[in-house]
């Protein structure tokens, strides 16, 4: 991690060095932040401005867990894949009558990595509404079983292996996910019916 001028912060993935405490399969050191101590809600919009990492391997990611644990649920507000940096994709897990339920939509972008951007979700009790930019991009019914649950806010950029999703990862290859700023509020409405 590394602090930027104005606040932001980096997110580096690099190779492993001699030393590094890892599992063994791992070929590079990363990191994730996540508000699970300090913030969560149940509804409203989250939203994250930065600039996302080129490669083969790289994997960075806004989403959102329940603050109680346990999986599902899960709401991904960005998940891009370093070898296609002009693809969003954008996600919904939940279980419904026992059932998992997967709903996930990919969105053509401009190149991602090549400047800052805002990824945003709103989430009321009947949509998820996913947004770059401030544009509306996609949106899909909030499955019912979200409505139980509080939910805190990750960012972090994993890095592939072997057969996986993002792909390996070239041995020498680093970058980093630059984090403007990560912010969520809550829907005036909901505030007003708190008290």
């Amino acid at each position: 991690f590394q602090r930027q001028p104005g606040g932001g912060l980096s997110i580096h993935a690099r190779p492993l060095r001699a030393g590094d405490l890892a599992p063994t399969f791992a070929t590079h050191a990363s990191g994730l932040i996540n508000s699970q101590r300090l913030f969560s809600q149940r509804f409203g919009h989250f939203e994250m401005r930065a600039r996302l990492p080129r490669g083969r391997g790289f994997w960075p990611a806004f989403w959102l867990l329940p603050s109680a644990g346990g999986w599902p649920p899960e709401i991904d507000v960005m998940e891009v894949l370093g070898h296609d940096p002009r693809t969003l994709v954008v996600s919904v897990h939940a279980t419904e009558e026992g059932r998992r339920l997967t709903l996930s939509q990919a969105v053509r972008a401009p190149d991602l990595s090549a400047d800052f951007h805002t990824f945003g979700a709103s989430w009321t009790a009947e949509h998820i509404r996913f947004f770059l930019d401030d544009v509306e991009v996609h949106s899909f019914p909030a499955p019912p079983s979200l409505r139980r649950h509080a939910m805190y806010m990750l960012a972090n950029l994993a890095v592939g292996g072997p057969g996986s999703w993002p792909g390996a990862a070239a041995a020498n290859l680093t970058g980093s996910l630059d984090i403007a700023w990560i912010r969520a509020w809550q829907f005036a409405d909901l505030l007003a019916g708190s008290g």
